[in-house]
């Protein structure tokens, strides 16, 4: 008699997927490059290819990736250039701006508040 050992199907995730679990892994909490391995559930390799890939993206849109020393501890921490996220949150706020219509006159605001 045979016995077989039911195995679980490996899923494998493809880097985007990697990339925006990391992002988010070290946006939550202070991860070194062991922690974010096993929390990606993928291989120290990987990680650095992930870390890497992060690291562009993040360049691209104007932050970076740093690793960070205390005491005997690193982990990563990421940091975006203030002018950079405001000028996306800019774009964001003209575009949605622009689907709202025109402003609302300060007299007809007051008129639909306190009734006319």
């Amino acid at each position: 008699m045979s016995t077989t050992v039911a195995r679980r199907p490996r899923v494998r995730k493809d880097l985007r997927t990697l990339v925006r679990e990391a992002k988010e892994y070290i946006l939550c909490a202070e991860r070194s490059a062991t922690e974010l391995a096993r929390d990606l559930g993928a291989s120290p390799a990987t990680t650095a290819r992930v870390l890497v890939a992060l690291r562009k993206q993040l360049k691209a849109r104007g932050g970076e990736l740093v690793s960070v020393r205390r005491g005997r501890r690193s982990h990563y921490e990421i940091r975006e250039d203030k002018t950079a996220a405001w000028e996306r949150f800019l774009r964001v706020v003209k575009s949605v701006r622009g689907r709202l219509g025109p402003p609302i006159r300060e007299e007809d605001q007051d008129a639909a508040i306190y009734g006319s």
